[in-house]
């Protein structure tokens, strides 16, 4: 997407948007990060629908015990935490995008970088890139407080939990939410550039159908998973791979289809 002359742009954006709402973001993602910790171990009952005996695909990801005894409320909400971090992975880049691209709009700086010898996809792609290291930048506060919670649950506090995790879970606690951030992000980049009115209608998680586009995949997560739990593989990868190429697609519309008419209405 992006070439080595957009770096330098991409890196600018990002500082400038971390300035201006970097500490709130990542205060948010440092509480999430903990309220998920603490909400996934410590949740005993409650989840209506789940089986009385997990499918063997959900234990290989994780399993928490108390005193020995395996807790299945609590191992299917940590096998299923990666579908809760990608969820907010997703809503945050649709909060922080169109804030790194709409004051460029409003103020007449995008014109200026159109007319410099950097190319439409150079510039997108240092919008793109300065929305998904901000994401990318949350993704990792709220990972890292979520594995210091359960560290803190399990081996601090005396309340006789175990948690294991395998190398899957790891994986998936990484790929899932990234992936998610990537979509959602070029979504939100296309439709402030080619739509810029719907900015005026970015506040709060309702609006524009940019933004309902670009949670859908992680709203779908869940009941994807719960009933296709026998081929979560396949069904990750796929997704991943798939969610990678409608991105690219995504951001290749914006970049033919964007007009500098728009702008001005």
């Amino acid at each position: 997407m992006s070439a080595p002359r957009s770096v330098p742009l991409t890196l600018t954006m990002t500082w400038r948007a971390w300035q201006q709402q970097g500490a709130g973001i990542a205060l948010l993602a440092v509480a999430a990060g903990i309220m998920l910790g603490a909400g996934t171990l410590l949740l005993q009952g409650g989840v209506n629908g789940l089986p009385a005996e997990l499918p063997a695909s959900i234990l290989t990801l994780a399993q928490v015990t108390q005193r020995g005894e395996v807790v299945q409320v609590s191992t299917f909400m940590v096998a299923f935490s990666p579908v809760l971090l990608a969820l907010l992975c997703a809503l945050l880049a649709t909060i922080i995008t169109p804030s790194v691209v709409s004051e460029d709009l409003r103020g007449g700086l995008l014109e200026v970088l159109l007319s410099t010898p950097l190319t439409k996809a150079q510039i997108f792609s240092a919008y793109l890139g300065a929305a998904l290291l901000l994401t990318g930048l949350c993704w990792g506060l709220c990972s890292l407080s979520l594995l210091l919670t359960w560290a803190a649950l399990t081996h601090l506090l005396p309340l006789g939990l175990g948690l294991s995790l395998s190398p899957t879970l790891a994986w998936i606690l990484a790929a899932l939410p990234l992936s998610m951030t990537l979509w959602s992000a070029a979504v939100m980049l296309g439709g402030a550039l080619l739509y810029p009115r719907t900015l005026d209608s970015s506040a709060g998680v309702g609006g524009s159908p940019a933004r309902l586009l670009a949670l859908a995949p992680s709203l779908l997560l869940m009941p994807a998973m719960v009933l296709a739990s026998q081929h979560l593989g396949p069904l990750l990868l796929g997704g991943l791979v798939g969610l990678a190429a409608l991105s690219l697609a995504v951001f290749r519309v914006t970049e033919r289809r964007f007009r500098t008419a728009a702008l001005l209405q």
